[in-house]
């Protein structure tokens, strides 16, 4: 079975939002071990999202990372814009970004509030908003990644 998905995927582009760590990073992971090219986006741990695309490359497959903030509009298009000119389309875009800012529910502020919307709703929407014209006439896969908790280390 695991040819046949391999078959599927090569040469297949893929975009993972979140995937210097976590379920991103084992999304990642998967997508090129089976024949996509995947490019991990990540926001702020370089070290980590250099990490997983060697382990990627050391495996045979192809990765490229990709730092942005995916709940700011401009920087989610400026990401999907430039995997999309180096790899000619994309066919997957997996967001997996997220964050968890505990507090009790008497001291959440709107700022708070505000934020984990921008991360866990906003940047879906920016995402999906801005791969759509790079997916090909025949379609492509979206999957959004949900969790009930994330654990920043």
């Amino acid at each position: 079975m695991k040819g046949i998905t391999a078959m599927k995927l090569v040469g297949k582009k893929a975009i993972v939002t979140g995937a210097s760590r976590g379920i991103g990073a084992a999304v990642a992971r998967r997508l090129a071990r089976d024949g996509a090219t995947v490019g991990i986006v990540y926001k702020s741990n370089t070290s980590a999202a250099e990490r997983v695309a060697e382990e990627i490359r050391a495996a045979d497959g192809r990765a490229e990372i990709l730092r942005a903030d995916v709940a700011d509009e401009i920087a989610a298009r400026a990401t999907v814009q430039a995997f999309a000119s180096r790899f000619g389309k994309i066919d997957i875009l997996v967001n997996s970004a997220g964050t968890f800012d505990a507090a009790p529910a008497g001291e959440i502020s709107r700022e708070m509030f505000e934020s984990q919307m921008r991360m866990h709703a906003w940047s879906v929407i920016a995402m999906m908003q801005a791969a759509l014209p790079h997916f090909p006439t025949s379609g492509g896969f979206i999957v959004n990644v949900s969790t009930s908790l994330v654990h920043e280390p």
